[in-house]
């Protein structure tokens, strides 16, 4: 992020940056009638949000840090285990 320009200091406010991309919810205050956007917790998104912001990321990291991410690895636990098997035969 750094490369792009930005002055981000953490990862916190890297998660927050995205974060910020996405729909927000809006919260009203009562008493005056204020309403405020706050970006959603990603733990609170659905499949489908979560996807797109993972998608949202990757698309960034392209265009703008010109560095893939690489869609997950499905067999990871098969991975994962394997590598158990062969650590614990040597």
């Amino acid at each position: 992020m750094l490369d792009a320009g930005w002055e981000l200091t953490s990862v916190e406010q890297v998660h927050e940056f995205f974060k910020s991309s996405m729909p927000q919810d809006d919260v009203l205050n009562r008493e005056t009638g204020e309403i405020v956007s706050i970006p959603k917790s990603t733990a609170a998104m659905d499949t489908v949000q979560f996807s797109t912001y993972i998608e949202k990321l990757r698309d960034y990291a392209m265009e703008y840090l010109n560095v893939e991410i690489p869609e997950p690895d499905k067999d990871w636990k098969k991975h994962l285990n394997d590598n158990d098997h062969e650590t614990s035969s040597e």
